[in-house]
């Protein structure tokens, strides 16, 4: 489980990176984009997308106190997803390391041990709006990250 959601919170650092662009968007525009994917993003909220289009979202719930997650995307291709679990009655850091590679506002992120898309929905100076949508088995599982830039 630690795992999956490291993968899931990593896929949506990486979907800052990237932003979108329409076909008729110029390269200066997408150099834009990809400069406001490229720093340092902190999660803020969670949630979900119901069959009927409304989104839940909900703020990062910290009981043990534990630094906030932190998303970075370089400009080199590369991201760091370090995030934080309140374990034991300590806070206990993951680091989860890969490259990445956005187009048409989907965001690819690769990791050792696998692969995830996002999808981006937002992409300001300040916010990053992350979509992953996940099946298993006939079900589709539709998971919405919001980060604030650090």
């Amino acid at each position: 489980m630690k795992k999956a959601s490291i993968l899931f919170l990593s896929a949506l650092l990486i979907a800052l990176y990237f932003s979108s662009c329409n076909s008729d968007d110029s390269s200066d525009n997408k150099e834009n984009d990809t400069a406001l994917l490229t720093g340092k993003w902190v999660l803020q909220k969670t949630g979900t997308i119901a069959d009927n289009g409304n989104e839940s979202l909900q703020e990062i719930p910290n009981p043990g106190k534990c630094d906030s997650g932190l998303l970075e995307y370089s400009s080199n291709g590369t991201f760091s997803n370090l995030r934080y679990e309140f374990q034991d009655n300590k806070c206990v850091s993951y680091n989860q390391k890969g490259t990445w590679s956005a187009k048409d506002k989907i965001i690819t992120a690769i990791y050792d041990d696998g692969s995830t898309t996002l999808e981006i929905l937002e992409l300001s100076q300040s916010t990053l709006k992350l979509k992953q949508t996940l099946k298993t088995g006939t079900t589709l599982l539709v998971f919405i990250s919001v980060y604030n830039r650090k």
